[in-house]
């Protein structure tokens, strides 16, 4: 729920008058943090639920943002420190077992700890459609790729169900199929997967990659432009398009993409 100018003061008033008429309870702490993380405003926010939890170390829910703070400054040796503590005093909050999956899955060497993790998280929660995600795309990495299939489908008759607008499911399937040589099954998920969520760049990347991979260079750059022009951020897209121009010998469209390739890569520091 997005607050503008005049509401945002009126609900740091109220919070403000929490912590001074509540002193020793933590809610007023909470709201003033809620409230700084809806302005981005990261340090702050960390400090009033580390002020929360001093003072009301029991509400799980205080435990859960104030380790999501840390991991965002990142700070993860005391996110986890966060996130066990659920693990053992509210066991049945699924979001901590989500985070930790994620957090263990980004590193390939500890992928099978993170699976786990979304495992229990699932058992906590079996509408949990991010996890399920999350989990079929390790098994993916881990080239698993029928179990991968499963959980893939899982999620998108998951999400479908629930009315989620959320495409990744989709595009796990749309990824199988096309390692499998099926184009046509992967450009049927992709498109799904843009037709739900249309601005979401990397369901164009993908389909610029589908593209390019059976040969229609063309539509391949067009979808390509589009994943660069909705996530400016990202570097893939520019590298894969220096590639494709060079192919199509345009060598000035090629020289773009190599330098905005470059400036991407030095401005985010990708890799």
């Amino acid at each position: 729920m997005r607050l503008s100018g005049g509401k945002l003061d009126e609900a740091r008033q109220l919070a403000d008058t929490l912590v001074t008429e509540l002193p020793e309870s933590g809610v007023g702490h909470y709201w003033l943090g809620i409230l700084q993380l809806k302005q981005e405003k990261f340090i702050s926010a960390l400090r009033h639920f580390q002020a929360a939890v001093d003072r009301s170390p029991g509400i799980p829910m205080a435990h859960l943002i104030l380790g999501i703070c840390y991991a965002i400054i990142r700070q993860f040796e005391l996110f986890k420190q966060e996130m066990l503590w659920l693990t053992e005093h509210a066991p049945n909050e699924s979001l901590a077992y989500f985070y930790l999956g994620q957090y263990y899955s980004k590193d390939l060497d500890q992928v099978d700890k993170g699976m786990e993790y979304f495992r229990q998280a699932l058992q906590r929660n079996p509408h949990d459609i991010r996890s399920r995600y999350l989990l079929g795309y390790a098994l993916e990495l881990k080239g698993d790729r029928e179990k991968a299939m499963e959980e893939y489908k899982a999620g998108v008759a998951a999400a479908g169900a629930q009315g989620a607008i959320y495409s990744l499911p989709l595009q796990g399937v749309a990824r199988l199929y096309l390692q499998e040589n099926n184009e046509d099954k992967a450009l049927e998920y992709v498109q799904k997967a843009i037709q739900l969520e249309p601005k979401l760049a990397s369901n164009h990347l993908l389909l610029g990659k589908l593209y390019l991979w059976t040969g229609d260079l063309a539509k391949g750059v067009a979808a390509l432009r589009q994943a660069a022009d909705l996530d400016p951020a990202n570097a893939a897209p520019y590298y894969l398009l220096f590639r494709t121009y060079l192919t199509l010998k345009m060598p000035a469209e090629a020289k773009w993409a190599q330098a905005r390739f470059e400036e991407v890569k030095k401005a985010y520091g990708e890799d």
